[in-house]
C-alpha cells in the first residue's frame, strides 16, 4: 500500500494530466455518438481534441512551457460558454429552458420498444406527439423532430475540463527547471 501511495505522490502531474486527456476523450466519443458534428457544433468537437492533445502536450514540457500549456487551457474554457450561449440559443432562449428537463439516457434508451407498442395499440405510428408523465398523449413535435431537448449547461463540462488542466499546469509550474535546463 506504502508504495502505491508513493507512486501516485510521485506521478500526481502525470496522473492527473492523463486522467484529465482521459475526460476529454469521453466528451469528444460522447459528441461523436450523438452525432454533434453539424454547423457550429464541430466547434465543440475541435476543442474536445484540443484539450486532448493539450493533456497529453502538457507532459511534455516544464517552467515556462506549463504556463503556456495553462494559458491555452484557459483559453479553451471560452468555448463551453460559447457553447452555453449557442445550447440556450437553440432551445429559444427563454429563461424556462433551464427548468425545462431532458430525457435522460435511460429514458431514451428503454422508452422506443414502449412508445411504438402504446401507439400501434392506438392505431397510430407514434410520431406527431408523446407521452407525458401521466400516460396522456400530447400533439406536439415527438422525438427526433424540430422540438429536440437541447441540455443547456452541458458544455460546461469543457469549461470545467479546461479550468482544471489550466490550475494543475501552473500550479506545477517549477521557475527552477528552466534554469536547471540551461
Amino acid at each position: 500500500m506504502r508504495s502505491l501511495l508513493s507512486f501516485v505522490h510521485d506521478k500526481m502531474y502525470l496522473l492527473i494530466m492523463l486522467l484529465l486527456a482521459g475526460g476529454f476523450v469521453v466528451l469528444l466519443a460522447e459528441l461523436l455518438l450523438t452525432d454533434h458534428t453539424q454547423g457550429i457544433q464541430m466547434v465543440a468537437v475541435l476543442a474536445s481534441v484540443a484539450g486532448i492533445l493539450l493533456g497529453l502536450a502538457a507532459l511534455f514540457f516544464k517552467g515556462t512551457g506549463r504556463l503556456a500549456v495553462a494559458a491555452l487551457f484557459l483559453a479553451l474554457s471560452i468555448t463551453g460558454i460559447v457553447g452555453v450561449w449557442e445550447h440556450t440559443e437553440a432551445r429559444g432562449g427563454e429563461e424556462e429552458a433551464f427548468r425545462r428537463p431532458s430525457p435522460s439516457a435511460f429514458q431514451l434508451v428503454s422508452n422506443p420498444l414502449q412508445e411504438s407498442n402504446e401507439g400501434n395499440e392506438r392505431g397510430e405510428s407514434g410520431e406527431g406527439g408523446e407521452r407525458n408523465e401521466q400516460g396522456e398523449f400530447r400533439e406536439g413535435p415527438g422525438r427526433g423532430e424540430s422540438e429536440e431537448a437541447v441540455p443547456p449547461l452541458s458544455p460546461l463540462g469543457l469549461s470545467g475540463l479546461a479550468l482544471i488542466g489550466a490550475v494543475v499546469a501552473a500550479g506545477y509550474y517549477d521557475a527552477g527547471a528552466e534554469k536547471k535546463s540551461s
